[in-house]
């Protein structure tokens, strides 16, 4: 279930182990402490699966939000849900796999907030990380955050380029990890 302007509408999501949707409570948590920042934004959630994280975003007020996914049936449960709740027009879809939307341009720039959930255990997260740590003009988020959900036993950098980690929220075997862009040195 959404909060926010959506309130109350149950999202599609595909079956199966290859999609593991931002559990309720994680997810209530994550804009409980993103609070007000949400409003406004541009929002970009990688690895989106059937989009959850992205739409209680736009739900929140976000102004605009990406959702990068590669599987076929999360892609259609992305949209559905966009159009079900109404914000097809704020929202675009990107059907890549992460790392190559990202390294490939194909996402564009100027985010407050970057949500990444790559499959646990795939070391994908450390590699975006990476990735968006090297950016040294911000070009894809705003100084402020880039926000890592990942397994509670699986500890990330303290410092990845520019992204520095602020703190660690744990939910059960979820762990949020919160980076902001901070000049190296």
């Amino acid at each position: 279930m959404i909060a926010g302007e959506a309130r109350g509408f149950p999202l599609r999501c595909p079956s199966g182990a290859a999609i593991r949707p931002t559990p309720d409570r994680v997810r209530e948590a994550l804009f409980s402490i993103l609070g007000e920042r949400v409003a406004g934004a541009e929002f970009l959630d990688l690895y989106a699966g059937c989009g959850a994280v992205g739409i209680e975003a736009l739900s929140r007020g976000a102004t605009r939000a990406v959702f990068v996914e590669a599987a076929r049936p999360a892609l259609e449960a992305i949209r559905a849900n966009l159009e079900r709740c109404r914000f097809t027009d704020r929202a675009r879809i990107v059907a890549s796999a992460a790392l190559a939307a990202l390294q490939g341009g194909r996402v564009g720039e100027g985010y407050a907030v970057a949500y990444l959930d790559p499959p646990y255990d795939s070391g994908e997260d450390l590699t975006a990380l990476e990735w968006l740590g090297e950016d040294p003009a911000g070009r894809l988020v705003a100084p402020d955050l880039v926000i890592v959900e990942h397994r509670r036993r699986r500890a990330l950098p303290g410092r990845v380029g520019n992204l520095a980690a602020r703190r660690t929220a744990l939910y059960g075997d979820t762990a949020l990890t919160f980076y902001g862009r901070q000049p190296a040195g």
